[in-house]
């Protein structure tokens, strides 16, 4: 209804313009990077409560001062994703920021460099969406962070004639060697579950419990927990026996890739499979 002009309890960012913004809606801040200010680009990292403003000094490392970049906060991964900008030269890259650290993410492909695109989250299912900007911006492009991504290659199985569904896991090199495990449920994928700050898009059932307890045996569950090769890849299966279950429900499956020390660093998208 009205616009409030706000005064900072404490120091504001310097006067600029081209910078990005994206509200964390976990920690209940807006993250602001960026942006050309009175002499050059800027590289610095601030958050607004609705109060204060506060610069961030990051742990490790900080994206380079840039313009024009596009900031979108991903609420499954609770990651401020930042693609693009420009500072003399065209930056076609994507950082994720932590509340903590800023992280420039390695993908296996991306969208050409163009200025003027817009994204948005969908939050349904946990993907960026990017479209447009100038020079032939005429492309969507989708991105869900972290590679942790899988695929099967069927989505049915007969009951009475059994049959298997093979599951391929793929992260690329960024975990490679690390462990996996893969979760199921019967109920669907939302809203899912949050282990150690990582949203799986599973729901907790009984399945689930059966999964978890039975990941080594075989059948019907083949390299559920394992780990990833050198590529960051591996293969699991799902194998029905004939006429082992009844037909007219879903299996959902999806992974977490985690270490020894048991922290968890992501969760591929859900497989379903459909019993017929």
């Amino acid at each position: 209804a009205v616009w409030t002009k706000m005064s900072s309890a404490t120091p504001s960012p310097e006067a600029r313009s081209g910078h990005g913004l994206a509200y964390d809606s976990l920690r209940k801040v807006v993250v602001l990077f960026g942006g050309t200010g009175k002499a050059a680009a800027l590289g610095d990292t601030w958050e607004w409560d609705g109060v204060s403003w506060r610069q961030v000094t990051p742990a490790t490392t900080s994206p380079t001062p840039r313009i024009v970049e596009k900031l979108v906060y991903d609420s499954h991964r609770r990651r401020t994703v930042m693609y693009g900008g420009y500072s003399f030269k065209q930056l076609n890259e994507t950082w994720e920021y932590d509340g903590t650290d800023w992280v420039l993410v390695s993908t296996r492909n991306r969208p050409p460099f163009r200025h003027g695109f817009d994204v948005a989250f969908d939050a349904g299912r946990g993907r960026t969406v990017r479209f447009g900007g100038d020079v032939g911006g005429d492309e969507t492009w989708e991105y869900w962070g972290t590679p942790c991504h899988m695929a099967a290659d069927v989505g049915t199985i007969s009951i009475t004639a059994g049959g298997t569904q093979t599951l391929s896991l793929d992260t690329g090199s960024v975990f490679a060697n690390k462990p996996y495990w893969i979760f199921g449920s019967i109920t669907g994928t939302s809203p899912g579950i949050t282990l150690n700050g990582i949203d799986i898009p599973l729901n907790v059932d009984v399945y689930t419990q059966l999964a978890m307890q039975n990941v080594t045996a075989n059948p019907p569950y083949k390299g559920f927990r394992s780990a990833l090769d050198a590529k960051g890849a591996a293969t699991a299966q799902f194998i029905l026996p004939a006429n082992a279950l009844s037909a007219g429900f879903s299996l959902y499956h999806a992974y977490i890739v985690f270490d020894a020390s048991g922290r968890f660093y992501g969760a591929s998208n859900p497989v379903t499979l459909k019993l017929q």
